[in-house]
């Protein structure tokens, strides 16, 4: 009974663990918590209040380029790795993405003039 005891205590504190980690691994890990649950009803949503950060659920970006090619009235160009360039209006955009987890990336919006 002991054992099934320290058992359990053991599972909840490598729960916990492994949850905060998740959570405290980003610098706005609750905008982005509430992100993904706003996503799952659409393509792509802001992570922050000022439209720079975006998530999407992984290869399902096309409307977030199109989002950004109107928003900005640019065209994308080409890709430089996990980087999207859009330029038009004498503006370029640099649209960067990082794999968050298996099922969502986050994008973030540099512009450059």
């Amino acid at each position: 009974m002991k054992n099934k005891k320290v058992t359990i205590i053991i599972l909840i504190i490598l729960f916990v663990g492994g949850a905060s980690y998740f959570i405290t691994r980003e610098e706005n890990s609750i905008n982005i918590i509430k992100a993904i649950i706003t996503v799952r009803d659409k393509s792509y949503t802001s992570i922050d209040d000022n439209y720079k950060s975006f998530i999407t659920k992984t290869n399902d970006y096309k409307e977030l380029f199109e989002y950004i090619e109107k928003t900005y009235t640019v065209k994308y160009v080409e890709q430089y790795g996990s980087g999207y360039t859009f330029t038009g209006n004498n503006t370029s955009i640099i649209l960067t993405s990082r794999q968050f987890t298996k099922k969502y990336t986050i994008w973030k919006v540099t512009l450059v003039n």
